[in-house]
């Protein structure tokens, strides 16, 4: 969304952006926890409409800090953002094996597990993410590195469509020679 932490720095001194990538992701990841901060909150006003704000923030400070259950409720019933790190493809941290708390994992198989375990259904089901646990396994293995890794790594892009009214975006594989069905590419997803 915002490019590789490192870089920016030349559309900053061309005038196209006002803060480098690092900055921008910084910014917008504080901007996500004060929502989900907010969000959380907003729950708990609902879930106990007689406690007074402060109470209700106290509430949720002592769910922060003890991560169990406080008066019925359950640190795992609200919502929270991942590490900076999870799941990523490209940037500095990309094909670390890191949790969504931060966690870190050495071993290539636990990680996909737990991958599994805290990825929906539907994800867990698709192409993408068959194609993230072979590459992360060569990467694990030191055949293939995590730069090239991330350049191999479909991008999300706006799809050419017959249809005028599908406006989808949607990872899509370039491919050089074809567009996945034998036609010269013309910049079509190829097909999944």
């Amino acid at each position: 969304m915002f490019g590789d932490e490192r870089g920016g720095d030349t559309n900053v001194r061309l005038g196209f952006k006002d803060k480098k990538n690092l900055e921008a992701q910084t910014l917008y990841y504080q901007e996500l926890e004060r929502l989900v901060r907010d969000l959380n909150l907003r729950y708990l006003r609902t879930r106990f409409p007689k406690m007074t704000q402060e109470k209700v923030e106290d509430l949720y400070g002592r769910l922060s800090r003890e991560r169990g259950t406080v008066e019925g409720v359950a640190w795992t019933d609200l919502l929270h953002l991942p590490h900076t790190q999870f799941f990523r493809r490209r940037g500095e941290p990309a094909y670390r094996m890191v949790g969504l708390e931060g966690r870190s994992f050495t071993d290539v198989e636990e990680y996909i597990r737990y991958l599994a375990a805290n990825l929906s259904e539907a994800y867990r089901a698709s192409r993408d993410m068959k194609v993230y646990g072979e590459t992360l396994r060569a990467v694990v293995a030191g055949t293939l590195s995590a730069e090239e890794a991330g350049k191999k790594a479909p991008k999300l892009e706006r799809a050419d469509t017959v249809c005028p009214c599908s406006k989808s975006v949607r990872w899509v594989e370039r491919e050089a020679a074809t567009n996945g069905n034998g036609h010269p590419g013309n910049g079509n997803p190829a097909s999944a």
